[in-house]
Parts: C-alpha cells; structure tokens; sequence
C-alpha cells in the first residue's frame, strides 16, 4: 500500500516510546492507544528519544483499523490506527473513503 499524505501543518514531536510509521501519536510522544488524545499521524518509524515529524492537519493515507464508513468519525484504536468513534470520545478526524479492517483509508486529519 502506498501511504500518502498531503500535510497543512507538520509538527515534530520527542517519541517516547516506539512508534511505527502511519500510525496515531498521543499528546504523550507514545504511539496512540484506544481513544488516546491524538496529535496527528507519525510520518515515519520512531524510536523512543527520536525526534519525529507528525502530520497534525491535513490528509493521510492509514491502514483501517476497522470497518470504516465514508464520513465516519475516527479515532486510535489499541494500535493507533483509526477506527469508527463509536461511543469513544477523541475524534482526530474524518474517513474520506470507505475500507475494511487491514485496508488503505484516506482520513482528513483536523
């Protein structure tokens, strides 16, 4: 899958703890987990004390977490990647295409 990203604002933040590449970053430096306070996507792998580039706003191609719905809130799963908001309460963004669990989805970051 390529994963591609058109970035409005891109902010660098101390990793600390591992971080794979794509996948949501919390308010902490750590990689995002179920409904964390997210501050965008790392755009590249990170390991604990790197200093790493995160998409903050703007569009990213991520791997669905879950079945996604065109439209659908997201926010991090257990792995940091996006999920439906469901009953969770730390929206980071929109799906702007549909997907299933495993598949590439286009989400507005915002």
């Amino acid at each position: 899958m390529a994963h591609t990203h058109i970035a409005a604002l891109t902010i660098t933040r101390r990793a600390a703890g591992s971080i794979a590449a794509h996948h949501f970053v919390d308010v902490h430096g750590q990689q995002a987990a179920a409904d964390a306070k997210v501050v965008g996507v790392a755009l590249t792998d990170a390991l604990p004390g790197d200093d790493v580039p995160v998409l903050a706003v703007g569009q990213i191609t991520m791997t669905a977490g879950a079945a996604i719905t065109a439209g659908d809130a997201v926010v991090s799963n257990a792995s940091g990647l996006p999920v439906p908001q469901g009953s969770a309460s730390n929206v980071i963004g929109m799906a702007l295409d549909a997907a299933n669990p495993g598949e590439p989805v286009t989400i507005l970051i915002r």
